[in-house]
C-alpha cells in the first residue's frame, strides 16, 4: 500500500467503525424484537389452551348436571364401585 492509500484508509476508519456499530446494534435489536414476539406468542398460546381446558371442564360439568344417568355408574352419588367386578372370569367347561 502506498502512503496515499494508507491515509485514505485511516480517514475512512472512523466512518467504518460507525457503520459496524449500527449493524451490530441493529442485529441486537432484531434479536430482542424476535424474543419479545416469541414470548408474546407463547403466552397467548398458553392462555388459549387454558381457556379451552376450562371451557371443556365447564361443558362436562354442565352435561353431568343436566343428565346424571349418562355418567359412569361408579361415579353416581352414593354408590361405590363393585370391588371384584372384572377381576376374575369364572368359566366352566
Amino acid at each position: 500500500m502506498s502512503a496515499i492509500d494508507m491515509q485514505q484508509s485511516i480517514t475512512q476508519l472512523h466512518v467504518m467503525e460507525k457503520v459496524q456499530q449500527v449493524q451490530q446494534q441493529q442485529a441486537d435489536l432484531q434479536q430482542r424484537h424476535f424474543a419479545l414476539k416469541l414470548n408474546e406468542e407463547r403466552k397467548r398460546l398458553k392462555e388459549k389452551v387454558k381457556d379451552t381446558d376450562e371451557s371443556e371442564f365447564r361443558r362436562l360439568k354442565e352435561a353431568a348436571k343436566k343428565d346424571p344417568h349418562k355418567r359412569n355408574p361408579s361415579q353416581r352419588q352414593g354408590e361405590t364401585p363393585p370391588q371384584d367386578e372384572g377381576a376374575y372370569i369364572d368359566i366352566k367347561v
